[in-house]
């Protein structure tokens, strides 16, 4: 028996691709300005503008929106409480350690992961969390 034959599909799935803002709707269009609606410790709301084409070939401004669900994607900056956009990354200390402030748990590795109490963990709840690998 034949498989089924779908000729459709690619050109569907660049459609999808193209709407979804992963690849340019031409090579001539410039890259939209995207703004964050709304965040929250697990979600972030984003919009931007679009110049597309009507049904009758007339440039029109369009507003896209979509909403990012991910644990863990913004944190609660220290002193104002506003929702950021997390940042998995580590800084180097003077004293050698390695520190993430930039998450929702912040996170202390010390140089030597064999030293007692080289992992030091912040929750958002104010729960200090210290251990040893």
């Amino acid at each position: 028996m034949r498989a089924p034959v779908f000729p459709f599909l690619p050109a569907l799935a660049a459609a999808i691709i193209c709407g979804a803002g992963l690849l340019p709707a031409s090579l001539g269009a410039a890259e939209p300005e995207y703004t964050i609606l709304d965040a929250g410790p697990n979600h972030r709301e984003i919009e931007w503008v679009a110049e597309e084409a009507d049904a009758g070939g007339h440039g029109t401004r369009v507003t896209h929106s979509y909403v990012e669900l991910d644990p863990g994607i913004c944190y609660a900056e220290a002193g104002n409480g506003k929702w950021v956009s997390s940042r998995a990354e580590f800084e180097q200390a003077e004293s050698g350690h390695f520190v993430a402030r930039q998450t929702q748990f912040q996170v202390i590795l010390a140089p030597d992961l064999g030293e007692a109490g080289a992992v030091d963990v912040l929750t958002p709840e104010g729960v200090r969390l210290v251990s040893t690998p």
